[in-house]
């Protein structure tokens, strides 16, 4: 069982049930999931099963706004529009379903050298989430990306850039795996205004989202100094396997961590 605060994403379990997620998450201590949208849809998932389940397991989830196949700061006017779309459909998903956060990713170049107007797109369409959300009570974070040619709100100093006046507006995510560093990813857990949780996968070189038992990061040291933050925490990764070995994996491991590190529970 899991003092700190610990959610899962529902994409390591890709191809189970809602009760089967759901039942995961009640027996093994989590808080609850971060639900992502493009996953919701993708398997048909019913609204009324998920609003039953949330009740039946008292659980309080994110939702994770799609982020595959949208740029809100695309050169092409139909693709940015459609992805605000999607977006907003993310917050009327978390106020049908008692969610108060979304996590956002900020978009990216529509190509490397072409930032310039990048950012004046990006800022328009922040805006616009920023109000439609505020008007339905919903928060929205935004996550800080990975270092990629393209990406643009990738360090505390762009997303400055990205959200200009709205910066203390917007609560943030930050994610271990963008993180070349614990140090870096420190930083930004107390440079940035408001963090309203931490996403944790593990890293190798450039694959990301590889599980905490496996990467870079030594998150038997990390995970103990994560949780002593007291901030919420979102264990990442992408399972499409039938047996979602993953998770429990994962959870095994962690639980190992917390059995060595009693004093940080």
């Amino acid at each position: 069982m899991f003092v700190t605060e610990i959610f899962f994403s529902s994409t390591l379990m890709w191809q189970g049930t809602l009760e089967q997620m759901f039942r995961m998450a009640a027996e093994n201590g989590f808080s609850g999931m971060e639900i992502w949208i493009q996953h919701f849809e993708t398997k048909n998932h019913s609204v009324e099963k998920y609003l039953r389940y949330s009740r039946m397991y008292e659980m309080e989830n994110f939702i994770h706004a799609h982020s595959w196949d949208v740029n809100l700061a695309s050169i092409s006017e139909p693709v940015r529009q459609a992805s605000l779309e999607e977006t907003r459909k993310a917050v009327d998903f978390a106020l049908l379903t008692g969610s108060g956060e979304v996590t956002v990713h900020p978009g990216h170049a529509s190509h490397p050298q072409e930032k310039g107007s990048s950012w004046d797109r990006l800022y328009d369409s922040l805006s616009q989430i920023h109000e439609y959300a505020s008007l339905r009570g919903i928060r929205i974070s935004l996550e800080v990306m990975e270092k990629l040619p393209s990406m643009l709100a990738w360090s505390l100093e762009t997303m400055q850039m990205a959200t200009r006046d709205l910066f203390e507006s917007f609560s943030y995510t930050v994610d271990a795996a963008h993180c070349d560093s614990e140090e870096e990813l420190f930083y930004l857990l107390k440079a940035l205004p408001d963090v309203s949780k931490i996403h944790i996968s593990n890293r190798s070189g450039f694959q990301l989202h590889t599980p905490l038992f496996r990467g870079d990061h030594d998150f038997s040291s990390l995970l103990p100094r994560l949780k002593a933050t007291g901030i919420p925490l979102v264990v990442e990764g992408l399972d499409t396997d039938r047996n979602f070995e993953v998770l429990p994996l994962t959870i095994r491991f962690m639980e190992e961590i917390s059995e060595s590190s009693p004093c940080t529970m």
